[in-house]
């Protein structure tokens, strides 16, 4: 008996010893009751549900519980200590639960059918979709497949040119050859694309007065190397005095290709 308020509210609570409570025990079912269907990498957790004499049912779990897998064992994962199944391999698998009272009776539910299903990608994308690079130097590409728990995120590159530019499968680019060529990522679940534009510039090495070839970068190995589209003549330290001003046949400081802190192989026009 106990107030709540100004009433008084007398209940008849039934106190079991752990013996009692086990001899009370008339059956077992699984729960969820299933079926139920699931990520591959996701997880649920699957317990008990007992009848009880009196009319009552308890839900236990985990280590209260034996589990059998009586289907797909290969499928699943699962934890006897918290009833943590976690789906592994697309398919079908079966789980049962199970308790024994303290006279040695077992109460077995019935199949729990678990589907772990793959998560199907839906796109892909590159950390970038345009660059330059000098012939023999290499970039690299990342790509990421979504979405993040997608069951299948292996992807394949190809170059549309190698002649050009080649592509390896970690996603680095190498330039072969003066020109551009298009990189391109496909997933194997879906076949989704993602692609980056590479152009491939020659190095020339200058003296005071040549002219820069058509299709060839300027490569002095104490100045920056310029991109290919100026043909201007050279002046002081192998640098066209106008191009401080950046503005001369289109080329801008975003135009600019990195300094070189040490020489490289020449490649000259044929």
């Amino acid at each position: 008996m106990f107030e709540y308020g100004n009433d008084t509210i007398t209940a008849n609570i039934r106190v079991l010893t752990a013996d009692e409570y086990q001899n009370d025990i008339l059956s077992i079912s699984v729960n969820p009751s299933g079926p139920v269907q699931i990520n591959q990498g996701d997880s649920i957790t699957v317990g008990g549900t007992l009848d009880l004499r009196g009319g009552d049912s308890l839900d236990v779990y985990g280590s209260a519980l034996d589990y059998t897998i009586t289907q797909g064992a290969n499928l699943i994962s699962l934890d006897p200590e918290t009833g943590n199944v976690t789906g592994t391999v697309p398919g079908t698998a079966k789980v049962k639960v199970s308790i024994t009272n303290s006279e040695g009776t077992v109460f077995e539910s019935g199949e729990l059918t678990i589907t772990v299903v793959t998560v199907p990608v839906t796109s892909v994308s590159l950390d970038k979709t345009s660059d330059s690079v000098i012939v023999g130097d290499t970039t690299a590409l990342a790509a990421t497949v979504s979405p993040d728990n997608a069951s299948d995120k292996t992807v394949t590159w190809s170059s549309s040119d190698p002649s050009v530019a080649t592509v390896d499968q970690n996603g680095v680019v190498t330039g072969v050859s003066t020109g551009t060529a298009v990189i391109t990522a496909t997933t194997e679940d879906g076949s989704f694309t993602a692609s980056y534009t590479v152009t491939v510039f020659g190095l020339y090495y200058a003296a005071l007065g040549d002219s820069v070839p058509a299709g060839y970068g300027l490569a002095d190995p104490s100045a920056q190397c310029y991109p290919a589209d100026f043909s201007g003549l050279l002046t002081d330290n192998g640098i066209p005095n106008h191009l401080t001003n950046m503005a001369v046949s289109g080329i801008t400081s975003t135009a600019l290709l990195p300094r070189r802190s040490h020489p490289v192989s020449p490649a000259r026009p044929p």
